[in-house]
């Protein structure tokens, strides 16, 4: 069985539920699950899944092929594509393992390069980069909890995080800056159900209490303009809907508008350049695949799919993508 991604063409639909929009499947060659998607431009894009799978489209996602690449060590159990995020066609960042390290291409992927963060961090995920050789990595440390690097100019430095937990298992997870603040304002959430929030270009970050507690996992995070932002969780279901802040990230709570009888699984959130927001998700009640689409803050599309959607990206605001986790085809 081949994996599946879906793709969404010309937004045209309305309503709180949307049962004709034109979401398509796009066959991949492989049998693997996909973790990650990223559209660096219209017609390149990046797949990175699990057991060391790194898939390449030049052909806006028409067709997709598995790149044979050098350069990634990978640790027993520790060979899966966390994030990618690729700032042109050829330069791109990748967390791997979680605890294979951070990786840089400037060639399309076919050779990767190890970036050095601080001996403290020794699982990574979160992926955030504004340049080449400067943004950030968010983890774990061996022994601790939420730790990330700065990078400029290729080299990291550890960030300032107030009160991280002590589990290692407690890594940051996702990374996300609001530019119309010229990236001084930015926002994490990590595996221990904590929310950073940083205001002075990601130097210190203050822990912010989630009102699900520190119990339930954290899964993704999306600002969406100046004052309003969300986040994704998995509690095993979305009972509440997603997180919502309203004042920037400083306070949180649950948005009743994204709140649905499918009880989702929010695996990952994106807001394409002019506001959108989509998420992807589990359905609790039938195991399959939930997309969520943003008409504005208060009114949401909801497209049931066939398979679990975990990673979600878009170049502009006419296509989007979605890449499943689990087929079932």
């Amino acid at each position: 069985m081949k994996k599946l991604i879906y793709l969404l063409c010309f937004l045209y639909s309305t309503g709180t539920v949307a049962q004709s929009a034109s979401w398509l499947q796009v066959t991949t060659p492989t049998t693997k699950d996909l973790n990650c998607i990223v559209f660096p431009t219209p017609q390149v894009g990046y797949i990175g899944g699990v057991d060391s799978l790194l898939l390449k489209t030049t052909d806006g996602g028409l067709t997709w092929v598995e790149l044979s690449y050098t350069g990634i060590s990978f640790f027993p159990g520790g060979d899966d594509f966390m994030e990618l995020d690729f700032i042109t066609d050829e330069i791109g960042f990748a967390t791997v393992g979680p605890y294979s390290g951070t990786y840089r291409t400037g060639d399309g992927g076919l050779t990767w390069t190890p970036l050095i963060t601080s001996l403290a961090m020794c699982y990574n995920h979160g992926l955030y980069f504004f340049a080449d050789g400067e943004g950030f990595v968010g983890g774990s440390g061996c022994f601790q909890g939420e730790q990330m690097d700065k990078f400029l100019s290729g080299i990291g430095t550890p960030v300032t995080i107030n009160t991280p937990s002590w589990q290692a298992t407690d890594m940051i997870v996702d990374i996300d800056f609001d530019l119309n603040f010229f990236g001084s304002v930015g926002l994490a959430v990590s595996a221990g159900g904590r929310i950073l929030r940083t205001t002075d270009s990601g130097l210190n970050w203050d822990t912010i209490t989630s009102p699900l507690g520190n119990l339930v996992p954290l899964t993704s995070v999306t600002i969406v303009n100046s004052n309003l932002a969300y986040a994704g969780y998995d509690n095993g279901s979305g009972i509440g809907g997603l997180l919502v802040s309203t004042n920037g990230g400083l306070t949180w709570s649950f948005d009743p508008n994204t709140a649905t009888f499918y009880y989702p699984i929010f695996h990952d959130l994106h807001t394409t350049p002019l506001g959108t927001t989509y998420v992807g998700a589990t359905t609790t009640t039938l195991n399959t695949g939930f997309i969520m689409e943003s008409v504005n803050s208060n009114i949401w599309n909801l497209y049931p799919v066939n398979e679990p959607i975990y990673s979600m990206t878009s170049y502009n605001d006419t296509v989007i993508w979605g890449a499943v986790k689990m087929g079932m085809w």
